[in-house]
Parts: structure tokens; sequence; C-alpha cells
């Protein structure tokens, strides 16, 4: 699988238009940007492309290419993404905070009481905080496993739910904006301990920074996850539980984990529990439409649909 087929011509269009908002949004609006903070993502870029392009011409392998092209694919995004929300959030909406907080408490659901309940119970906190924390690997690992197993299609799916995942969570913010649980409550030091020492305070610091206008840097450095609504950690959880889905164990194992995963969003990444139902509705219209991305692709050129590397039956 070579990075043409990943980055089909839609797709090129899709990082093409990103990458302009984000150059004129910059311009404009005053921000500065750390470029040294880029190079160890523009050097992990030049590396992976070059190894996908001796794992195609010099050594073909298709399961190391499809590893390094993926690799790189969701590298490009996610780190596109990621300086996206910063601009977004930059356009301060009137916050929604009270308004989830409300929607939690008809549900019966109280965000400081649950973290007064799990501060109690440092074993289930920690198990939570461990599973929240794997989301990164797991998608690593999925990467590793559907490679060598020469499911392509499978990785194809996920990399056009990945992108419009993305898209949809930062329209969304934008028009329903959120601080988030923890910074709406500001509980004890105490009871918020792991986010506060996490990513918290930063994280809090930076939101209300560029909503004020007092935080004008993009960086890589100790880039912050800005959005509350919809739960993007819930989002990727169940897209990379659905990338398994035709192995029957495997899909139990990435399912079970990232049901804790979901759970522990709200008290380590300080989400409401209204975040996690967006989180799911965006994760269910992502897989729908990578699934009409990937019939539209099924009529590319024949010459691309001949290539070993690539077959949109997975085999």
């Amino acid at each position: 699988m070579n990075l043409a087929q990943i980055l089909s011509p839609a797709m090129r269009w899709i990082v093409g238009a990103v990458l302009l908002i984000e150059v004129v949004w910059t311009a404009l609006y005053g921000f500065s940007v750390d470029w040294a903070s880029f190079l160890p993502m523009l050097l992990a870029g030049v590396i992976l492309v070059s190894a996908g392009i001796f794992y195609e011409k010099k050594r073909p392998t298709p399961a190391i290419q499809s590893m390094v092209n993926m690799t790189f694919f969701l590298l490009l995004i996610t780190n596109l993404g990621a300086v996206l929300s910063y601009l977004l959030t930059s356009t301060a909406l009137p916050l929604q905070d009270a308004h989830f907080a409300m929607i939690d408490n008809l549900f019966g659901f109280h965000w400081p009481d649950y973290m007064v309940w799990a501060n109690e119970h440092p074993v289930v906190r920690n198990f939570l905080m461990l599973a929240y924390q794997s989301s990164m690997f797991q998608i690593v690992a999925m990467v590793l496993i559907l490679s060598a197993m020469g499911k392509f299609a499978a990785l194809i799916h996920f990399s056009r739910a990945y992108v419009a995942a993305i898209l949809l969570t930062l329209a969304i913010s934008v028009f329903i904006p959120a601080m988030s649980a923890d910074a709406y409550f500001a509980p004890a030091d105490n009871i918020n301990f792991y986010l506060e020492h996490n990513h918290g305070v930063l994280r809090n610091e930076v939101f209300m920074g560029l909503r004020e206008g007092t935080w004008r840097l993009i960086t890589m450095e100790d880039v912050q996850g800005l959005v509350s609504f919809p739960s993007f950690h819930t989002c990727l959880a169940m897209l990379t539980a659905y990338a398994m889905r035709d192995h029957k164990w495997l899909f139990i194992g990435f399912a079970a984990l990232n049901a804790v995963v979901i759970i522990g969003t709200i008290s380590e990444g300080g989400h409401y529990l209204f975040d996690l139902f967006g989180g799911v509705i965006v994760a269910v219209f992502a897989i729908a439409v990578a699934h009409i991305a990937q019939r539209a692709e099924s009529d590319q050129p024949a010459e691309i649909r001949a290539n070993p590397a690539f077959s949109l039956s997975g085999e």
C-alpha cells in the first residue's frame, strides 16, 4: 500500500485545503509559529516517506510499506488537526459548559461527585488512567497488526474515518465550545490531582488564552487537546475497535480495552458525560463516511486496483 493510495485525490484536496486555511489564518490573525518545535515531526516524516519508497522500490515488502506509509499519514493528519484546533478555539463563541453540566444532571450524573468517588478508589482510577493513555499505543498496534496481516482495506477505511472524525469534531467544537468539566467545576487539587499534573493547568491556560487573545503561539512542543465536546478520545476508541471488526478475538480485546478508555475520559480527560455521547455520534458518522469514500475509491483506475499491495477486499 503506497502513499498515493492512502493520499487519494480527494484526501490531497482536504489536506491542501486545511493547510491553506492554517497558513492564511496564522498570517492574518497575528499568530506566531514555533518552527523549531515542528522539526522532530518533519524529520520523522522524511524518514517515514523515505522508508516507504525504499520498501516499495528497492525491497518490495507490502506489510512494512503499509506500516510506514500509514504512520506518516496519521502523523500528518494529527498535526494538521492539532494546529487547526488552536486556530478554531480562538473564534471564542459562547461557552456551553453550564448547559452540558445541566444535561449531565438530567442523566443523574454530577462530575464533582464522580471525581470524589474516583479518588476514593485509587486502583480503579489508576486503571482508568492507564487505559486512557493507551489510545495512541493502540493505534500503533492496530497499524502494525493489520499491515502484517495484509488487511490494507481496513487501514484505508480507518484513515478515511480518522480524517472525517477530526474534521467533524473540530467543526462542532467551534459552534458548541466548552472549557471542560475539570475547568468548569474547578475541584480541589487533591480531587483533580491527575488532571492537574498531567495536562489540566496548561491546557486550560492555552484554551482561555486563545479565546481571550493572550495566547497566539502555535507550537508542537507541548500540544494540548482543546476540544471538550464532542469527546475525540471516545470517538477514537470506537474507530480503533471497529478497525479490528473482521478478527473476532482481536476485536473483543480492543473493544474491551476501549470501553475502559471511554469511561476513563470522564476522570482522566476531564470530560462531561454528555461529551461521550457526542463522541459516539461522531464515530458513527465517520465510519459511515469512510464506507462511502471507500466505495467511491473502488472506481479508481484499474492499474491502481491491480497493485498487489492494495486490495479493496482487504486480502
